[in-house]
């Protein structure tokens, strides 16, 4: 990495290590908001909880952040949370039923970040909503 990037890589996992560093993107940070919402969708149901708010680290707009956009924060997660998943259905804690529908709420969230620019925060709290609905189904 450093003969093709010249810069210096210590403390740097791989590639997408590195590319979470030069948009100012905490990688254990970024695991650790993944382990929650996984946490928070497949837990018991619980009143009140403000899903937009728990991950508000997520979306800069909210707190800004030089260097970064939280579409682009938000899709990062959204790479964490996939991999997350498999290491769920690995641990055999996830059927691969319910990996599947996740999965797929996952593209469909890439997608409407992507394609369809639609605002972050609501993209998040319809794949939570809709993470818990499979849960409780």
């Amino acid at each position: 990495m450093r003969k093709i990037f010249r810069r210096e890589t210590e403390g740097i996992a791989g590639l997408r290590g590195f590319f979470l560093a030069w948009r100012e993107i905490n990688p254990e940070k970024l695991s650790q908001l993944a382990r929650r919402f996984m946490e928070l969708a497949r837990g018991p149901n619980q009143p009140g909880v403000d899903i937009v708010e728990e991950m508000s680290e997520l979306l800069p707009e909210r707190k800004p952040q030089r260097g970064r956009s939280s579409r682009e924060t938000l899709a990062s997660f959204l790479e964490e949370l996939m991999t997350h998943l498999g290491e769920l259905l690995r641990e055999g804690s996830a059927s691969p039923d319910s990996l599947e529908r996740w999965s797929a709420a996952a593209r469909d969230a890439s997608a409407r970040i992507e394609s369809y620019n639609m605002h972050p925060a609501a993209v998040l709290e319809a794949l939570f909503y809709r993470l818990r609905e499979g849960e409780a189904g």
